[in-house]
């Protein structure tokens, strides 16, 4: 049974949210046989003077930059070159913490996790009222970092982690995994997102490549088109602006020899 801890132990007790380098997590998908693992390889200095872990793209997610300070972690942002509010350890349940992106604590309780009880926080990050679907929920348990994250199509749960000369769990990979098989094509989550005027795309091709990238509309209708040539590998990034356009759930194609992926997009006027 999950119990809720008191208060002051959150407000007494620093979280320890593991950012060094080194610093490894694996995650399987939808309870199922795939699995993600990420090392965190280095930090990197920000415009704004602080120092940032650079945590691996991975699955549907972009490259990030993360900091912790005392009870908060910060995710700075290269769109505004600003950083932003993640999490906040010392709030109660219920408390926002951030308004653009929304960032709620839902709760904070005790969960038994690799056979010990373990304090858990859980934010809803991104969730904007009248557009169904959007945002994500991020589990973070203190010690282990991002334990649970699921969006409005699929779930990733952490199956091992190596913090510092801990291990947690079972950990295979050796190294960072973007794909399961060298032909895939990966479309990371666009960031922001929700967004309001321009929308940052990222993806990633394991070859050399004929793409098309482009927005839809929820009646499949076409909107914009980014991208409708041959690429190299590696990662890519566009930007879509979408000032001129309503507010509203869009979505973005990658389509790439027979391969296709989808990510959905709010916009916010």
């Amino acid at each position: 049974m999950a119990l809720a801890f008191p208060a002051e132990q959150t407000l007494s007790q620093t979280v320890f949210y593991p950012l060094a380098t080194g610093t490894k997590w694996e995650w399987s998908l939808n309870s199922g046989s795939t699995s993600y693992g990420i090392d965190i390889a280095r930090d990197t200095l920000m415009p704004n003077g602080h120092r940032y872990a650079i945590i691996p793209a991975y699955w549907s997610m972009p490259e990030r930059w993360e900091r912790q300070e005392a009870n908060r972690v910060y995710r700075y942002s290269q769109a505004s070159q600003q950083e932003w509010l993640l999490f906040d350890f010392s709030k109660s349940s219920g408390d926002t913490i951030n308004l653009s992106p929304l960032v709620v604590l839902s709760a904070a309780k005790n969960d038994t996790l690799f056979g010990a009880n373990r304090r858990s926080w859980y934010f809803a990050v991104g969730f904007v009222p009248g557009i169904p679907d959007a945002g994500a929920n991020y589990v973070i348990t203190d010690s282990i970092g991002l334990t649970d994250y699921s969006n409005w199509n699929s779930a990733l749960r952490v199956v091992g982690a190596r913090v510092g000369s801990r291990i947690y769990g079972t950990i295979t990979r050796v190294s960072n995994s973007l794909t399961a098989s060298p032909s895939q094509i990966q479309l990371y989550q666009s960031y922001p997102n929700p967004f309001n005027g321009q929308a940052n795309i990222d993806f990633y091709l394991a070859r050399e490549d004929d793409i098309t990238l482009q927005i839809i509309d929820v009646a499949g209708r076409l909107v914009s088109r980014l991208a409708n040539n041959r690429l190299v590998p590696g990662q890519h990034h566009y930007i879509w602006d979408a000032g001129s356009f309503s507010s509203g759930v869009y979505y973005c194609e990658l389509i790439a020899s027979n391969e296709h992926r989808m990510i959905r997009l709010a916009h916010i006027k």
